[in-house]
């Protein structure tokens, strides 16, 4: 670029006396790059130049020109610097060809098989626990029924009829005459319950009256019965143990059912 061109201020200055050396300074600008610049740095020094006058405009020009190019050289290598890091870092991502997509298709369906699989497995498994608690629920409102994991209360009819309906089975019925406000009567029927909640055998309650027993000097009397047949027969049960008036369901346990053959 010729600085002559793009002086408007020299052109007008022609008329001045001065050496053709000073007044062509803007012609003796070297080539558009950062090295010439800095070799001709002495040119544009604005502390040793001229001050005043003709030759201070001069020099005022082509020092604001030249301080305009190096940041036009600054900011053009900046640009170029980072366009080349732009470039030199970036990886074009390759391209899908035929069987890149088939892949990707291949493990979609996979995956898509999977989920389904796990979905139908959750699903059987819900459907299954689903069925167990029913048939759980069902099972204890049999066993309940029939006496089992509770101390039932029945007449003494449904007591005869229940020893006879389980006579051709190997299950222990456990009957208790108990006799209501009689202390001890009350106490073995507490704990009786709780042997009920957790072993195998129909524990039946019977009201001693019903049987033709008032006696406070016989009850609480315990039978038990199998196939049919009578077993064991406690009367006055309480007066087995050690302590009478004090026992509880484990002692009730190892004193008649235990030892059960």
């Amino acid at each position: 670029m010729d600085f002559k061109q793009l002086n408007p201020i020299q052109q007008k200055l022609d008329h001045v006396s001065a050496s053709d050396e000073e007044l062509d300074l803007g012609n003796k600008l070297p080539e558009k790059n950062k090295k010439d610049v800095e070799k001709y740095e002495e040119y544009y020094d604005r502390q040793n130049g001229p001050k005043t006058g003709p030759k201070s405009v001069l020099a005022d020009f082509n020092y604001k020109k030249k301080l305009d190019y190096e940041n036009y050289i600054n900011d053009k290598n900046e640009k170029s610097e980072f366009i080349k890091a732009k470039h030199l870092n970036y990886k074009p991502k390759p391209a899908d060809t035929m069987w890149t997509k088939k892949e990707k298709l291949s493990k979609q369906n996979e995956d898509d098989s999977s989920d389904l699989g796990l979905s139908e497995l959750d699903s059987g498994d819900e459907i299954f626990e689903e069925y167990r608690r029913q048939r759980i629920a069902e099972n204890s409102k049999k066993m309940n029924s029939l006496g089992y994991g509770t101390l039932k209360s029945v007449s003494a009819i449904e007591y005869t009829d229940i020893v006879e309906k389980n006579s051709s089975t190997d299950v222990y019925i456990v009957v208790l005459l108990h006799l209501h406000n009689l202390p001890e009567s009350e106490m073995f029927k507490s704990e009786l319950e709780k042997c009920a909640k957790r072993l195998g055998h129909i524990f039946l309650l019977v009201d001693a009256t019903e049987c033709g027993f008032k006696d406070h000097e016989v009850l609480p009397i315990l039978l038990i019965y199998k196939n049919g047949e009578l077993v064991g027969n406690h009367v006055k049960a309480n007066q087995s143990f050690e302590f009478p008036a004090k026992f509880n369901d484990t002692v009730i346990q190892n004193t008649f059912l235990d030892p059960l053959p």
